[in-house]
């Protein structure tokens, strides 16, 4: 919709990868936690950086026994979203993705070192992890196959219920860890392409649509459809992390860590020439999890594809563009729970 020169639309859907749910029963276990405390010479609890969280996955991968550490998506196009939050905490208050002359700044020890986290993380997974979805992640969880899975925020909707007994009640989440950068501690997570709703310029009734869109997401109507046990339009607004009915569907324990990776979010790569982007990344870390690439070649051939498509944009509209989305990415800084 077009209005006073501009263009409007209906934000209807928040999705955000980088919730963890992991398995209270098990973490809560005394032998489990003495055996940890001894390995690790820390308390298990929820990890404040990535390291912790390997530490966590490690321990509790036993595929032998029908268990898998963590279980994250690393498949086309969805896996290169969990890269983000281990990029984006290399440095404060952000490591950006470009610099202010729209240089790629991935082919870089940050860029490296996430990309080497993000492949090592495929040691705590199934083996058939690169082509794992939703489709057999959730279940997989659901069964009390896995100790943690890193995921989107719709687990506990749709899962964590009596027709799952072996995880229902037993779950909870956290966002994503983060690490000490210069004294701070910094924690990032990610916001990805949701669900927008507009009308079309072409339409027969567009005041028609306007009105239906407008009911659709005012506030009493939109909590109940977010809160559709079988919905798929997620919690987006401040409103709909207060109403009972949405609450009760997500769980409070899961609305909780949803308004913290909120708090926490930095975009993803939406700026002019994204898909091409998007496109070069998610191959690019494909290969370098199955260790067809090492993270330091992925990285380097990563960039090289962007400058290209930096220059079929055209370099000064894309350097207006970071110029002008940079300054509005996160700045909190955390404090860490766990002691050194």
């Amino acid at each position: 919709m077009k209005s006073g020169g501009h263009y409007y639309g209906f934000h209807v859907d928040g999705d955000y990868p980088c919730f963890y749910y992991y398995r209270k029963d098990l973490w809560e276990k005394p032998k489990e936690r003495k055996d940890f405390k001894a390995r690790y010479g820390w308390e298990l609890q929820v990890p404040d950086t990535w390291d912790q969280l390997r530490d966590i996955s490690e321990f509790f991968h036993r595929p032998d026994k029908g268990l898998l550490g963590c279980v994250g998506l690393r498949n086309q196009y969805w896996g290169f979203a969990f890269w983000y939050p281990r990029y984006l905490s290399m440095a404060y208050p952000n490591q950006y993705y470009f610099d202010n002359n729209g240089e790629p700044l991935i082919d870089s020890d940050a860029g490296i070192k996430a990309t080497e986290e993000y492949a090592d993380s495929m040691k705590f997974m199934h083996k058939d992890a690169i082509t794992w979805g939703w489709a057999e992640q959730y279940p997989a969880m659901a069964k009390g196959e896995c100790a943690m899975i890193e995921t989107f925020q719709n687990w506990s909707k749709f899962m964590d219920n009596p027709d799952n007994p072996a995880v229902y009640g037993k779950v909870r989440t956290f966002g994503s860890p983060g690490r000490m950068i210069d004294g701070k501690y910094i924690r990032r997570t990610v916001w990805w392409p949701a669900i927008g709703k507009a009308i079309a310029t072409g339409g027969k009734y567009p005041e028609a649509s306007y009105l239906l869109l407008q009911w659709l997401t005012s506030g009493k109507v939109f909590t109940f459809v977010v809160a559709n046990p079988a919905g798929y339009l997620d919690p987006c607004r401040l409103t709909d992390f207060t109403d009972p009915g949405v609450v009760k569907s997500y769980k409070p324990y899961n609305v909780k860590t949803y308004v913290d990776v909120i708090e926490h979010a930095a975009p993803p790569i939406n700026v002019p020439g994204v898909l091409e982007f998007q496109n070069a990344l998610d191959q690019n870390l494909i290969e370098a999890a199955i260790g067809k690439k090492t993270a330091a070649q992925a990285m380097k051939d990563t960039a090289l594809k962007w400058k290209k498509t930096v220059q079929k944009v055209g370099k000064d509209k894309f350097i207006e563009a970071v110029q002008s989305q940079n300054p509005a990415w996160p700045t909190v800084i955390d404090q860490p729970k766990i002691k050194a």
